[in-house]
């Protein structure tokens, strides 16, 4: 009996053994998983029914990236993308932040590069400059379902792809990311947008023609709907004239001209009795400029007027913005609010005043108590409807001379907005993860893809081949609201032939700085001297 437990023991530590050994012959595991942390309403956290989610633009971009995610992983077997909804991108980086001590931070997430350059102070982001031209997986590659993204890797693992080819990247937008951080490359573009001057034809083309507006209807896309009635101006008016010669652009002094013209010849509109509410907020203004902070740092890069310097030795050399040129430019601003033909936003009325939400001018706009707005492409497809015809042109230029400034200097220059896509370090040093990482980021902003986003939001195409893609589909259509979004994907085309779009350097001091300007100007329309404005707005970022 004893002999035949020893053997039964010995039988069974033999199968321990086999087991254990066998284990460890399997073949390792060489899935890469990479973490993707976004902005992207998910229905499932909202308890909202999918089917429903999928007609609704509250939805789109998630259902978007749902869709790209699995055609990725379907021709990537080896590559898991984890999509999370973090909140709004405020939400995604104090995630973020909270989580760089003890390495909670993902692969790859959404937002802006304020608070990248914070990731890139603290070690955590990972350079791409060194993948977009790597032979093995760089753009215009495409890797096989073996390839793991190591150092290893046989260059015979990829392949070309023209649909991700680094010629048809908007050089542009690449070289706007660069320069933000220094020559390194810690985010990539994705969800890009401009601004636009957007015009009220109807309120343009009627001033000259003596005719009201009609109460009649018209039929669009299968529904009557109300025309619209702009306000007219007396039959003696001259008809405006924006972009005589037909080239897209307009200098913001020309811009002026027209609405000083607006703001007499349409009284019962702008005149100084009637265009502010009993709180003294504006309901209407002939120009208004959506973005204080935009306005500063656009007339700042177009004119060569210093605004911040990432380089410098310290913080006296690097907030510059507290300079004489810079304080004429808002003295002039000032002058045109006065006179009641020019405004930001955060001089118009309260849509929401429980939450201090300022009238958005694009509704101005619509309404006929605004002739020109600049404000975001990106909702140019939301401001436009049928009821009105508007006029999509270049932001303004800005010419040194106008603006009170020696010299001749006039430029036209083109902010930048809209999230990019950071990318991280792996927990561990696991080179793989944002190699992977990288090689999604080329297929989420492939050529098919790129155009796909851009129908979904109107968001800027990355790509020449996408952009050329959309821009025929809207020649074709004949909806106002498309009409005026098919114009602006054709500016953005002209945005990167001219090579106007800018970003300012992301470090530091760029995010209160960009604070600190825009209520720097609402101060001064308010009240406040410039001088003391400037001063307020230096010292609260230098501190």
């Amino acid at each position: 009996m004893k002999k035949y437990l020893k053997s039964k023991i010995s039988l069974l530590a033999l199968c321990a053994i086999t087991t254990i050994s066998l284990s460890g012959c399997k073949k390792k595991d060489n899935t890469i998983t990479v973490t993707w942390w976004n902005n992207y309403k998910d229905p499932v956290v909202d308890k909202v029914d999918l089917e429903e989610s999928k007609k609704s633009s509250t939805y789109n971009e998630y259902w978007f990236a749902k869709d790209v995610i699995a055609k990725f992983e379907q021709s990537h077997p080896n590559i898991k993308i984890e999509m999370t909804y973090k909140g709004g991108y405020n939400d995604i980086a104090t995630e973020i932040k909270n989580g760089m001590a003890t390495g909670n931070y993902p692969s790859l997430a959404s937002g802006y590069p304020d608070n990248t350059a914070v990731y890139a102070e603290n070690g955590i982001t990972y350079d791409v400059s060194s993948l977009i031209d790597d032979e093995r997986f760089g753009f215009g590659k495409v890797g096989s379902a073996n390839a793991t993204y190591t150092t290893e890797d046989d260059a015979s693992l990829y392949s070309d792809d023209s649909s991700t080819s680094k010629s048809d990247f908007s050089s542009n937008f690449l070289s706007i990311e660069k320069t933000m951080y220094s020559g390194h490359l810690y985010s990539m573009p994705y969800s890009k947008s401009s601004e636009a001057l957007l015009v009220n034809k109807d309120m343009m083309d009627k001033v000259g023609a003596g005719k009201a507006g009609t109460d009649t209807t018209t039929t669009s896309k299968g529904k009557v709907v109300p025309s619209y009635t702009a306000p007219v101006a007396q039959a003696s008016k001259t008809a405006y004239t924006l972009d005589a010669n037909g080239d897209g652009t307009v200098t913001f002094g020309e811009l002026v001209a027209v609405g000083r013209k607006a703001k007499a010849d349409f009284p019962g509109v702008f005149g100084s009795d009637v265009n502010k509410n009993k709180k003294g907020l504006l309901v209407a203004a002939p120009i208004v400029w959506d973005s204080a902070e935009n306005l500063f740092i656009t007339a700042c890069e177009a004119l060569g007027i210093p605004y911040l310097d990432a380089n410098g030795s310290d913080a006296s050399k690097q907030v510059l913005f507290n300079n004489d040129d810079a304080k004429k430019v808002v003295t002039y601003l000032k002058t045109l609010f006065d006179e009641g033909i020019f405004a930001t936003k955060n001089q118009l009325y309260f849509s929401d005043e429980g939450k201090g939400y300022h009238q958005y001018p694009t509704q101005l706009l619509h309404d006929g108590k605004a002739l020109a707005v600049i404000s975001s492409t990106a909702g140019a497809r939301y401001v436009v409807d049928d009821g009105y015809t508007a006029d999509i042109l270049s932001v303004p230029s800005f010419s040194a001379s106008e603006m009170g400034l020696t010299g001749d200097k006039v430029s036209l220059k083109a902010i930048s907005q809209g999230p990019s896509i950071t990318f991280f370090q792996s927990q561990g040093g696991d080179v793989r993860i944002p190699r992977a990482a990288f090689e999604f980021y080329k297929f989420l902003t492939n050529s098919t893809n790129s155009a796909e986003l851009a129908r979904k939001t109107a968001y800027f195409p990355l790509r020449t081949s996408a952009s050329n893609t959309i821009i025929n589909e809207y020649k074709n259509k004949t909806s106002k609201s498309d009409v005026a979004v098919g114009k602006m994907f054709e500016l953005n085309n002209s945005y990167n032939e001219k090579n106007c779009n800018f970003m300012t350097q992301a470090f530091t001091y760029s995010a209160a700085s960009r604070t600190a300007v825009g209520k720097l100007i609402d101060s001064v329309f308010t009240g406040t001297s410039v001088n003391e404005a400037f001063t307020t707005a230096y010292t609260s970022v230098v501190k």
